[in-house]
């Protein structure tokens, strides 16, 4: 892989986000607009509730989602001159899908216990009737296997297919919505988030096998290979580090500034990361893209290093951060209609802390090959705690741009430096 491929992978992914995005953000808002105005404010605090709580069903998968990048990465780059290889990568397929459909199998159990429960009770679950919420449940644990064969996509460089295949999740939204409000039943609003996530994995999950040219059916007939058993879990478990620790961290910032301020303060915080949200999420894929560059560039055994992609994924980080700071008074005054003002300070930090997560996304690409999961999990613990802690002790004299700066203290100074000094000595 060359240089110019990786820049096609990168533009490919950046190009597919910048036109989903607003075909993404319409359809919710169009979604939000039909259910406010058609149905009624708890049928739609009940939908908005399980569609916040969904990202977590992620972590679900104990890591076995990126243990499956990672294999078809591998796979790819060997098939041709190994046929072994395929059997192999079917075998680690059959055994995470297990894994996988096991937790779903619990998960399950629980949502039927949840309905049992529900007959001839009016109890509900964050606000959400304990019905609807179990069936939430079953669906999320029906959704598992899909879920994770999703990520497939990723390790076979398909970011920008799987990045407009998400589309399909609040397209179905959207329709399903109309469908209940026209059908009189709009209560069942509230599952409607959980079945557009099984829609949009189910899409994806077929789009998966059919990248890497294996079907369900020889998934379901290869025997499995009792002697790779302990492998599987080694290969997963520090992603499921990884992919919890990191942003369990950088979500606590709302309940820390709640904690000791206003709802004025969460509100003026919440403001200003929602103008960094959008940048993020386009430098996220970004990064996403790299993660089977470098992992098959490594496998070859091609001695590349990230630093290159590091300075220019922080330099686009500047670029956008001086025009964020720039227009952040106007966009607040439009988005906020003038109620909520953001200090340039604000701006500033939300800046330093997004430049520096920007260098860390390569970075962090790179080390998802050979022992750098490993690594990566004991660098993002560790940055957990530290940032936490930092939260708590700037809040009070540095207010609500206190967490932003911790983010970034503890991003520099126990990821990017330390992870970088581990790469440069090659023993990640």
């Amino acid at each position: 892989m060359t240089s110019s491929s990786s820049r096609r992978l990168i533009y490919g992914a950046v190009g597919a986000r910048l036109i989903t995005y607003p075909l993404t953000i319409g359809l919710g808002l169009a979604t939000a607009s039909i259910l406010i105005q058609r149905g009624d404010v708890r049928e739609y605090a009940a939908y908005t509730l399980v569609a916040s709580l969904l990202p977590f069903a992620a972590f679900l998968d104990l890591g076995y989602g990126g243990a499956i990048t990672n294999w078809t990465t591998k796979f790819l780059a060997t098939r041709d001159g190994d046929p072994s290889s395929r059997i192999q990568y079917v075998q680690n397929l059959k055994r995470a899908l297990r894994v996988v459909s096991s937790i779903g199998a619990i998960v399950a159990l629980l949502a039927i216990g949840l309905l049992f429960a529900s007959v001839g009770s009016t109890a509900s679950i964050l606000d959400v009737p304990l019905p609807f919420f179990a069936a939430s449940l079953l669906l999320v644990a029906a959704n598992q296997p899909m879920s994770a064969l999703v990520k497939v996509l990723i390790g076979a460089g398909k970011n920008a297919l799987w990045t407009i295949l998400q589309v399909v999740q609040p397209l179905f939204a959207l329709c399903a919505v109309l469908i209940l409000l026209a059908s009189g039943l709009p209560a069942w609003v509230a599952v409607v988030p959980a079945a557009a996530l099984v829609a949009m994995c189910t899409v994806g999950s077929l789009a998966a096998l059919r990248s890497v040219r294996v079907s369900a059916q020889e998934i379901v007939r290869t025997p499995f290979d009792t002697a790779y058993r302990g492998k599987h879990f080694a290969d997963a478990w520090p992603m499921m580090i990884v992919l919890v620790a990191s942003p369990l961290a950088l979500s606590s910032d709302r309940i820390l500034i709640g904690w000791h301020g206003s709802l004025t303060d969460v509100a003026t915080y919440s403001l200003a990361a929602q103008l960094f949200t959008p940048a993020l999420s386009l430098v996220s894929t970004a990064g996403m893209a790299l993660w089977p560059h470098f992992a098959k560039l490594r496998h070859n055994g091609d001695h590349v290093r990230p630093w290159r992609m590091m300075l220019s994924f922080a330099l686009s980080g500047l670029v956008i951060c001086v025009m964020l700071i720039v227009f952040s008074p106007l966009l607040a005054e439009i988005i906020s209609g003038g109620e909520i003002a953001l200090e340039t300070s604000l701006v500033v930090q939300f800046s330093i802390a997004f430049i520096i997560q920007a260098a860390q996304f390569p970075l962090g690409m790179y080390m998802m090959h050979g022992n750098g999961p490993r690594l990566q999990a004991l660098l993002v613990s560790v940055m957990a705690l530290i940032k936490i802690g930092l939260s708590i002790l700037f809040i009070p004299f540095i207010g609500i741009g206190g967490p932003v700066l911790a983010t970034g203290v503890a991003v520099l100074f126990c990821q990017l430096i330390p992870g970088a000094v581990m790469v440069k000595r090659g023993r990640a």
